[in-house]
């Protein structure tokens, strides 16, 4: 009975103490843990710190390689992405050349027209995505041959181009000249 117990053993007591949980640091012990990336230890658990490239697991127990290709960063068309261990590559189609830009690479246009003399004399360059052409400035035709060239267009062969005076060709145009007073163009047809 406890009414037979002295004074001071009534009022003790048994203190249980909770155990003691140690948290164990796991940066420390495996130094590793996170691949590519840097362990931080937070108060009772870690996580990672990824490298460039690389990004968190979706458990965040260590870093896996980021798929870049996946936003096809050389440009649709353009080339084909080749994902690489934390980075990607780009191996660019014909007529396009790897750029690289703020550290982004990507497949550019070249801009064959850029090139001195291309077309060659009396020819326009006109640049296209991942092309160019040679064509004769307006006036002008291609004329068949090695090297191709462009020969001027006589537009007065077309018996209607100066109904009401003679033609004249010139280089790339033509020009009307007015019959002298009293006279009219024979070629023309009416």
């Amino acid at each position: 009975r406890s009414s037979d117990l002295p004074e001071q053993d009534k009022h003790s007591a048994v203190v249980i103490e909770p155990p003691k949980v140690t948290e164990t640091n796991e940066c420390k012990v495996n130094r590793n843990i996170c691949g590519h990336g840097e362990c931080i230890w937070n108060i009772s658990e870690f996580f990672c710190s990824c490298e460039p490239g690389y990004q968190p697991h979706p458990q965040l127990r260590h870093c896996i390689d980021v798929n870049e290709c996946e936003g096809d960063p050389c440009g649709p068309g353009r080339g084909k992405c080749m994902n690489t261990r934390g980075s990607y590559s780009c191996h660019c189609n014909h007529g396009y050349n790897v750029q690289i830009e703020q550290g982004v690479r990507s497949c550019a246009d070249i801009n064959e027209c850029s090139r001195p003399n291309i077309c060659m004399e009396g020819r326009i360059c006109r640049n296209y995505p991942g092309s160019y052409s040679c064509d004769c400035y307006p006036g002008y035709r291609h004329k068949q041959g090695h090297p191709p060239i462009c020969e001027d267009i006589d537009e007065c062969q077309d018996p209607n181009t100066c109904p009401y005076g003679k033609c004249e060709n010139i280089p790339s145009s033509y020009k009307c000249v007015p019959c002298d007073p009293g006279y009219y163009n024979p070629d023309r047809k009416s």
